[in-house]
């Protein structure tokens, strides 16, 4: 949508109707990597362990799949037995506990929803283009029409709360590709099954 084209442009310092983004130099020293998570308002990533690090962080986390070829997406479509490709997501998903959890002692809430509780907007093959990929991020860096973008972040921030809890608690060393791995692990051998 122009509009919010217009309004993410001038968000991240970039002229409206300006033909380049803005360049950005990170540097790669010790430390680097959590002070530019740290500086971030959200941040655009691909499902895997930088959403779960960016999870685990406290900090708001969109995830893109990567864009793949049609007969790619149609098979992935047709063999998945699950809803969502990022690990918090899917733990919401596979794990009706969190789930609870995060109902009843993080945001207080009964309501039901409809479909699978995803507190990381993913976007998915076809979808993922700019203008959804901009979509997805504008609540976190704008707002909306219901709310400011820190309450959206702050929001997140309260639905990732379980998943934290469930990841950092006994493994408070590990770093995310481990976790990610033992995601799986307690997954795959719990007999979870998805209709």
């Amino acid at each position: 949508a122009p509009a919010v084209d217009e309004r993410l442009q001038l968000r991240v310092g970039a002229s409206p109707g300006a033909r380049e983004t803005p360049r950005m130099v990170l540097n790669d020293g010790a430390g680097a990597y959590a002070d530019a998570m740290d500086a971030c308002d959200a941040i655009l990533a691909t499902s895997g362990t930088a959403v779960l690090d960016i999870a685990l962080r406290g900090e708001t986390a969109v995830a893109a799949f990567y864009r793949a070829p049609l007969v790619t997406e149609l098979v992935a479509r047709c063999l998945a037995m699950v809803h969502s490709v990022t690990i918090p997501n899917l733990m919401y998903e596979l794990d009706p506990d969190l789930l609870q959890r995060q109902r009843g002692e993080v945001r207080g809430m009964e309501e039901e929803r409809s479909g699978p509780f995803r507190p990381v907007p993913e976007v998915l093959f076809r979808e993922c283009t700019p203008a959804t990929l901009a979509a997805a991020v504008a609540p976190f860096l704008i707002g909306s029409d219901s709310d400011s973008a820190e309450d959206a972040r702050r929001r997140q921030r309260l639905d990732l709360e379980p998943v934290r809890e469930a990841l950092l608690a006994p493994h408070a060393q590990l770093p995310p590709s481990a976790l990610a791995a033992d995601v799986v692990w307690r997954l795959t051998t719990s007999g979870a099954t998805v209709g």
